[in-house]
């Protein structure tokens, strides 16, 4: 018999006998309600600091699912409870629920909000949501993006007028990974803005010394990815609809990844990988094309090199 059907089956009784006239068996019977009652109660709460207490076990080598799905069912349990069973959960479990919690992001101001925690060195997406904001990492965090997808509102999300980027990492000396994630840059971008900053970037990273891109997805932009002076390992990356190309790399940079588990499908003519100044690269299972050459009916501009995987 399941908590629910026992509670009713608890309340229809007392309520009948509640019903019956002043007796010491009825005090007796009401006596034997409450202490089933009470035991119920216990039970509830014991059940609950469980479940709490395995969320509290999670950490960040935990998968982005399984965190969001134990974390969220220690609350949803801890919220069906009644006020006598809630106070049976001690403060010290229902902190640890609390702080576990700190960790799940489901909008653009929680995303904020948690990067500015400095107590929360791993995120977890909860769902698929709009970025009416950049979102913005300038510390060491891993960012577990649970296969969801970011998509950018409209312009004024962006970064700023000169590095105008969905989501930004910026001069991180720690480690950074992000795994798991879908940024969509569709949007139709204002001609002033065109005109004036031409680039649109999914990802950006600049200035930082340790990042790792773990299968990230990166539409809709003029570029997916641009690495500025920084160092960065990427794995499984996918470029789709960008119109300048997939992944550019500027500036002191190291970048490492492996042409034959990326892929790109963005516009015609457009580089898959494109360098635009000395730069330490790994690039396996791309072909280099230097400059003056012609790829797909464009010639390589000078100073850059681009690369191609097929």
């Amino acid at each position: 018999m399941n908590g629910a059907r026992l509670q009713a089956d608890i309340n229809t009784t007392k309520a009948k006998v509640d019903g019956l006239t002043n007796s010491p068996a009825k005090t007796g019977l009401l006596g034997r309600i409450g202490i089933v009652q009470n035991a119920m109660d216990i039970t509830a709460a014991a059940t609950i600091t469980d479940l709490i207490n395995v969320a509290d076990g999670l950490n960040d080598m935990t998968p982005g699912d399984e965190f969001l799905s134990k974390v969220k069912a220690a609350r949803d349990g801890y919220e069906i409870l009644n006020s006598t069973q809630k106070s049976l959960v001690s403060s010290t479990n229902l902190n640890k629920l609390v702080e576990k919690e700190k960790s799940l992001v489901f909008s653009s101001v929680d995303f904020t909000k948690t990067l500015a925690d400095n107590s929360v060195s791993y995120i977890v997406l909860a769902n698929d949501f709009e970025l009416d904001r950049y979102i913005g990492i300038t510390r060491a965090v891993k960012i577990e993006g649970n296969g969801k997808k970011l998509t950018l509102a409209n312009q004024s999300a962006l970064y700023d007028i000169t590095s105008n980027s969905a989501f930004v990492v910026s001069d991180v000396t720690g480690a950074v990974k992000i795994s798991d994630l879908i940024i969509d840059m569709t949007v139709d971008h204002h001609a002033y803005w065109e005109s004036t900053v031409p680039m649109y970037f999914g990802l950006q990273v600049k200035g930082s010394s340790d990042v790792t891109l773990n299968n990230i997805t990166l539409k809709g932009g003029h570029a997916g990815l641009y690495v500025n002076a920084s160092n960065v390992t990427a794995n499984i990356i996918k470029t789709e609809a960008n119109t300048l190309g997939g992944i550019g790399i500027t500036g002191a940079s190291t970048f490492t990844t492996n042409g034959l588990n990326n892929t790109h499908s963005d516009a015609t003519g457009k580089p898959q990988v494109w360098l635009e100044s000395t730069t330490s690269l790994t690039l396996n299972g791309y072909t280099a094309k230097s400059a003056g050459t012609t790829y797909e009916g464009i010639t390589v501009p000078a100073g850059q090199t681009f690369y191609t995987n097929n």
